[in-house]
């Protein structure tokens, strides 16, 4: 069973436990939504200036998500970090390590989820390298339990900017007043543990719209 949940873990599933069922959902997740199936990008956690690895393991020099998410996230994550920074001090990002909880969905997901098609990351903590700068860490576990601290100050420039990056998407705002693309402390799911940021669609050509919480 140990080393079942090592190979799970390694597959960059969020919050799963069991991977026939988290397969199952990925591939219903993309021809649900209309969408080619051959996807899988090899993300390497490794190295770059974007870098990861699923908590509690070593990084992944293979780690799977959809090529267009990967593509999002290196056009957008570092303009967005500086933007969290810009609330904190100050700061040009030169790398980012992301530690998360995972990306491709489980059995605690619809099929319909972001996470089911691979457009979706469960952030846990951001290290970020800065430009003549020490390194900063940013946990966003501690957004809920201290909600005028450093860490909350920082991800709410984050969502912010990763709204407005939605919004040139013709993105819908959520009724909770959070921009679509993150959820996080608003929510019970996610408060206290970790910040949903994904890439929804919003819409594409098939016409796909997100739900007020698709996670």
């Amino acid at each position: 069973m140990k080393l079942f949940a090592l190979l799970l873990a390694l597959s960059g599933t969020a919050h799963a436990d069991s991977l026939p069922q988290s397969i199952d959902f990925f591939a219903d997740g993309r021809i649900n939504l209309g969408l080619d199936l051959n996807f899988r990008e090899n993300w390497n956690e490794c190295q770059g200036n974007l870098n990861g690895n699923y908590v509690g393991l070593p990084c992944s020099t293979n780690r799977g998500m959809a090529p267009e998410f990967l593509d999002f996230l290196k056009a957008n994550l570092f303009s967005c970090i500086d933007a969290g920074l810009a609330k904190v001090g100050g700061g040009k990002t030169t790398a980012v390590h992301v530690i998360h909880d995972g990306i491709i969905a489980d059995e605690n997901h619809e099929s319909t989820s972001l996470h089911a098609v691979g457009r979706a990351i469960d952030i846990l903590t951001l290290q970020v390298t800065i430009a003549g700068q020490a390194p900063r860490s940013f946990d966003f576990k501690d957004t809920s339990s201290n909600p005028d601290g450093v860490d909350r100050t920082f991800y709410e420039g984050f969502r912010a900017c990763w709204g407005v990056v939605n919004d040139k998407r013709s993105c819908p705002q959520r009724d909770t007043g959070y921009p679509v693309g993150t959820i996080g402390w608003e929510d019970a799911r996610h408060a206290g543990h970790h910040l949903h940021t994904s890439m929804p669609f919003c819409p594409n050509s098939n016409g796909h719209m997100i739900t007020e919480y698709q996670f």
